[in-house]
């Protein structure tokens, strides 16, 4: 800026006319950068904690970084290792998000470093600048899915087979956690009997094609499933939930729809002295063929 100070000296003792006299000179005005003395987080990232299965967590943990004095130079965020499961709103809120996950693959621990930084002239003309920032470690917690109940939702009460009938497919069954958690199951059978077949895949039993009349009877079957529930996010202790019941495979006798002759004798002619005469053959047939014991009277 220029600066200009003049003064009118009269020429004579008339004051009729006058010359001007005067000084000037330049000078700068420097406008330099706000001096910021701290910057530090006022307000830290609080631990996150989400359980697998639970609704969404939306705006938590919220987070501030201040300048004293505050002079409003941008921040930069910056997060190191923050899980891709959780979101950061940013420059909205400044919070984080947990959206809902049923991901049984993501419980654990995980921790985060949120940084900020602020760039702060070194002076007006703007060429280098001084870095500020601050910075704190927060956890994701990502803990297990929350299992009320484990329980049978349907049942195996009977498998009634009759011998020699078709292959038998039946006793379907369910188990079911609620809320859902999809836990994997482990389904045991016990005293399943060598002839029946236990079909994991669509959970249910398959009896073949069997005619051996021996097999008539009642079994007690016991029915197992269980499911192992992490205790928390560390998945080092595990609690079991367990549903077990009996139900019974009944046996029952080949249905034989018709019992007739197959073959007929119709008479028998011997001539008194003539050689042994033996007749032909008679026989009779079940529909279907159960293969029953047969008591011939005559």
């Amino acid at each position: 800026m220029t600066i200009r100070s003049e003064i009118d000296v009269p020429d004579d003792a008339t004051s009729g006319t006058t010359t001007t006299k005067f000084v000037e000179y330049e000078f700068t005005i420097f406008i330099e950068p706000c001096i910021v003395n701290t910057y530090i987080a006022t307000l830290e990232v609080a631990d996150i904690s989400y359980n697998i299965g639970a609704t969404e967590l939306a705006n938590i943990s919220p987070y501030v970084f201040d300048e004293d004095p505050v002079c409003n130079y941008p921040e930069t965020v910056t997060l190191t290792n923050l899980p891709v499961f959780v979101t950061h709103n940013a420059p909205t809120t400044d919070d984080f998000t947990v959206p809902y996950s049923d991901n049984l693959d993501i419980i654990g621990s995980y921790v985060v470093t949120i940084r900020s930084e602020i760039s702060v002239p070194d002076d007006y003309t703007k060429t280098t600048f001084t870095t500020m920032f601050d910075e704190h470690d927060f956890v994701v917690f990502i803990e297990p899915c929350l299992v009320s109940t484990y329980e049978a939702t349907k049942q195996v009460i009977a498998i009634v087979y009759n011998v020699n009938q078709e292959t038998l497919t039946d006793g379907h069954y369910i188990f079911d956690e609620d809320p859902v958690c999809n836990y994997p199951e482990t389904v045991t059978v016990t005293n399943l009997p060598p002839w029946a077949n236990h079909n994991e895949g669509t959970s249910d039993f398959t009896i073949p094609q069997n005619n051996d009349l021996d097999l008539i009877g009642e079994y007690t079957v016991t029915l197992k499933s269980e499911i192992q529930v992490p205790k928390d996010h560390t998945k080092s202790i595990y609690t079991p939930m367990i549903v077990e019941y009996d139900f019974v495979i009944q046996v029952e006798e080949c249905l034989v729809d018709t019992y007739t002759a197959d073959k007929v004798i119709d008479s028998i002619s011997y001539n008194i002295g003539a050689p042994d005469l033996t007749s032909e053959k008679y026989s009779f047939v079940e529909d279907p063929v159960c293969n029953y014991p047969e008591t011939v009277t005559l």
